[in-house]
């Protein structure tokens, strides 16, 4: 996925750079996300220090910052972010910008605080205002989906999707699902959106396993605990135990893709088991992908 760095964004941290050294902190860290996943390509224009902006450079206005080490630091990662990222060139069509990068690819993510959803141009289906880690992790989810990308392509791209879930599994372990990833991809990327974003906070909130079913189900995912007659089945029970990092644990929590395929068996308990919190943080684990356990 091509992410396109909007060279205005920085402009008004810039100009007062004490007041908007947090919001600027913010940015460079979700750029180096950016820089750091092998799936993303992240883009700047060329020469972006000398772009014009006011009768200013970018470069002039970085710059006069500089004598106060804090700033230095932080403008020493952008700086690195600059150097490592993919260039725009200066003759391309609609001009040498990140919003014409992004018009010519027709495609992506922009790093933008401007309004851009509101140009002609736009395309809401195929472009992704971005302007936090969430926004970015939306986008992602949004573009794999929309771009149809291959099951080959869903190990990689589940490490910037899903953040908070630990795959014991791994996420190529979605070939076993039992279903055809084409036809499914999108409740796929659904179910584990949703634990990795609202699962902790369900199984928190609710008093008891009905309940943390129907708050799933209101987010359009199927999902509950085995059956009284599973659980006093000793031997089904074992299929359901996984060790994690030599920590025995339970999977018998599962999210349903189809009333007969397509489990999801995960442990949402790593924040009260000390050694697991320690190891993995407070993370939902995804223990076993299959297409149905005895």
């Amino acid at each position: 996925m091509q992410i396109f760095l909007d060279e205005h964004c920085f402009v008004s941290y810039f100009e007062n750079v004490t007041e908007g050294l947090s919001s600027l902190q913010a940015m460079i860290d979700l750029m180096e996300v950016i820089i750091d996943a092998t799936h993303l390509e992240l883009f700047v224009p060329e020469n972006i220090f000398s772009f014009d902006i006011n009768g200013v450079t970018i470069g002039e206005l970085i710059y006069a910052n500089y004598a106060d080490s804090t700033v230095r630091d932080i403008l020493r990662q952008f700086e690195y972010i600059v150097n490592a990222a993919e260039l725009i060139p200066e003759n391309i069509e609609h001009g040498p910008s990140a919003v014409a990068g992004l018009r010519n690819a027709k495609r992506g993510g922009v790093v933008t605080n401007w309004d851009c959803e509101a140009q002609s141009w736009w395309c809401a289906d195929r472009m992704h205002k971005i302007t936090n880690v969430i926004d970015l992790r939306s986008s992602i989810r949004t573009f794999f989906v929309t771009e149809r990308l291959s099951e080959a392509e869903f190990c990689e791209y589940s490490k910037s999707m899903f953040d908070s879930l630990y795959f014991h599994c791994p996420a190529d372990n979605i070939k076993n699902l039992g279903l055809k990833f084409v036809n499914f991809v999108s409740e796929i990327v659904k179910h584990l959106a949703y634990l990795n974003d609202r699962a902790l906070i369900d199984f928190e909130e609710c008093a008891n396993d009905r309940e943390v079913s129907t708050r799933a189900g209101s987010h359009g995912v199927n999902m509950s605990p085995e059956s009284h007659a599973t659980r006093n089945d000793r031997k089904a029970m074992q299929q359901r135990e996984v060790t994690v990092l030599k920590v025995p644990i339970v999977c018998e929590w599962h999210t349903k893709l189809t009333r007969t395929q397509g489990r999801i068996h995960f442990y949402p308990w790593t924040g009260k088991h000390d050694k697991l919190a320690k190891l993995i943080g407070k993370k939902v684990i995804i223990g076993i992908i299959c297409e149905h356990l005895d």
